[in-house]
């Protein structure tokens, strides 16, 4: 697996362009909303991040997707899924980012995992609801005791698999525009949630699929998910990718490095 992730990351850096190169008024202004070096203070959430990494608290997990990049115990602690599973404060700062600009009311995410992400996503838009996915019982516990120390945010976790309260989720609410998939990073998986999401998806929809070269599956979907007709722009970002169906945009598949001001040229996590 490492060797194929190896061979994306240089296929990648072949193919991306920076800022400089992209000509579209609107594809400019789409990179600069992504890597704006924004004046929010995210300390709070990253004292819990940092907080979580010492714990040594050991845990039961149920419920692991493939793309945990966790080893398929039940028991681990607290600590080993913060260092190994979390978001790097550089691409949940890019996300919030775009739900800062563009305001959805309604942000689904689906893999909660200790709630980190799930923090920085909520606080782009206080005034949004948040729902996050979470299969696993003792993981969701966890994200909660971290969400009730932001008060002024509205987030929901919705617990159990995936496969089965994300349709009924997507029966009843039919005006979500914002989507983070990072649950089980399978193929068969990430088709099976791409699938959902874009037939109940809005003219204006976003979402972020992450780690989408982690693996030969999760790269095959992102290549397939790309050609989907509502994909009307597609930005491959290495670490995430992110799909668009808003019609006004150019159609086309961008593969862009992103670089934000005062960060190192390394941002993978």
């Amino acid at each position: 697996m490492a060797f194929e992730v190896l061979q994306y990351r240089i296929q990648h850096w072949l193919k991306a362009v920076d800022e400089q190169s992209l000509h579209s008024p609107s594809l400019f202004q789409l990179y600069q909303i992504l890597a704006k070096k924004n004046s929010v203070s995210f300390d709070e959430i990253e004292k819990i991040r940092k907080q979580l990494r010492e714990n040594k608290q050991t845990i039961e997990l149920t419920d692991l997707g493939a793309g945990s990049k966790m080893k398929l115990s039940n028991k681990r602690k607290i600590s080993s899924i913060a260092k190994s599973s979390l978001n790097t404060a550089f691409w949940s700062e890019t996300i919030f980012n775009l739900i800062e600009h563009f305001k959805p009311s309604t942000i689904v995410e689906l893999g909660t995992s200790l709630g980190i992400n799930t923090l920085y996503l909520a606080s782009a838009n206080p005034n949004a609801k948040t729902i996050s996915f979470e299969g696993c019982p003792e993981i969701a516990r966890i994200a909660q005791t971290n969400f009730n120390k932001f008060p002024n945010l509205d987030i929901h976790i919705i617990h159990g698999n995936i496969d089965q309260t994300l349709p009924l989720f997507l029966q009843k609410q039919t005006d979500c525009s914002f989507f983070y998939i990072d649950a089980n990073h399978t193929y068969e998986a990430t088709k099976r949630y791409f699938e959902l999401i874009i037939s109940s998806s809005t003219a204006d929809s976003i979402l972020i699929f992450d780690d989408i070269h982690w693996s030969s599956g999760m790269h095959k979907a992102w290549q397939e998910i790309v050609q989907h007709p509502k994909a009307q722009l597609s930005i491959d970002l290495f670490k995430i990718g992110l799909i668009f169906t808003n019609p006004e945009l150019p159609k086309s598949q961008q593969v862009w490095e992103l670089r934000r001001q005062s960060d190192s040229p390394k941002q993978d996590k």
